[in-house]
């Protein structure tokens, strides 16, 4: 069957994200899922070039029973009803939208997910989405799975020109690293990219804790420095206080010879998440906030 999204296409056009971020997003929904094993890969053509994009996990799958509100309603997830995942992860996503993000990287996605349903219990089923058609999500028919380990593979197809180039580059695993350094070590999770693993430890050079304080905020603020022993894109990362990053921005400071990723973990930045991409722009006090991690990274 096809579950249709009351959205104008053009609306769903805009959460097909960068290729970068995208990548990054469906490896939070594995985490979401209580994944302790990513693998990354992909599939090379004739030429030498990439066909296709192939991210599996061994989590507990794309729940089966609620999929028409899971898929088929822009702003639903399950997530937002929930702060612990049920294996005691702070979740990540709440507003619904990352299942569109993948179509960023390429205009064909297929979820095949092995889960446990209520009714039926553990099913195999896929489901697909097109960027030709957004509002649309294909879903088979349940097949029974029983004695087959849980977990969900992603394959992304036509892969887009920029989707392609950045997946071809080197600059992935330490998008990686500096995006989920602090998930790897605190969950122990083995995350490999195109059979290379991505190892924090093998590269951080030393871990820092600063406890900030900033003007009309009671609650905690830490700011989380990472530097490592190569040379790595620097970035900042606004993180809930759990240190799951919400918005990814240049540290805004001189820095030379030092590589380093950031990782200012606030719980008021939970309260208007859609304004972090304003970065020093937006409303107070995000602009405090940053504003003393950026000098206590001076």
């Amino acid at each position: 069957k096809t579950l249709r999204v009351g959205v104008e296409q053009s609306h769903l056009q805009t959460l097909a994200l960068a290729p970068k971020t995208a990548l990054a997003e469906i490896i939070w929904n594995s985490l979401d899922a209580d994944a302790d094993t990513i693998t990354c890969t992909v599939k090379p053509n004739e030429l030498d070039g990439i066909d296709q994009l192939i991210v599996e996990d061994n989590g507990i799958g794309i729940a089966p029973d609620n999929l028409k509100q899971t898929f088929a309603e822009l702003g639903y997830s399950w997530k937002r009803l929930q702060t612990l995942s049920d294996g005691g992860r702070f979740i990540h996503g709440k507003r619904g939208r990352g299942r569109w993000a993948a179509l960023g990287i390429g205009t064909d996605v297929r979820w095949i997910s092995v889960s446990d349903s209520v009714a039926d219990g553990r099913v195999r089923f896929s489901i697909s989405a097109s960027y030709g058609a957004l509002d649309g999500f294909a879903v088979t028919e349940f097949e029974l799975a029983k004695g087959a380990e849980t977990g969900c593979k992603v394959e992304v197809s036509n892969l887009t020109p920029r989707g392609t180039k950045y997946l071809d580059s080197d600059t992935v695993i330490d998008d990686l690293l500096a995006t989920f350094a602090l998930q790897i070590e605190q969950y122990n999770l083995n995350i490999t990219w195109r059979g290379n693993p991505v190892n924090v430890e093998a590269i951080k050079a030393k871990q820092t804790d600063i406890e900030l304080t900033v003007d009309g905020i009671d609650g905690p603020i830490i700011l989380t420095v990472v530097e490592w022993k190569k040379e790595l894109p620097r970035h900042l990362n606004l993180c809930d206080a759990s240190g799951i990053t919400l918005h990814q921005m240049k540290p805004g400071i001189h820095a030379p010879g030092r590589s380093f990723t950031a990782y200012l973990k606030w719980a008021g930045f939970l309260d208007e998440p859609t304004m972090l991409q304003l970065e020093e722009q937006a409303p107070e006090p995000i602009p405090a906030v940053i504003s003393a991690a950026q000098d206590a990274l001076r």
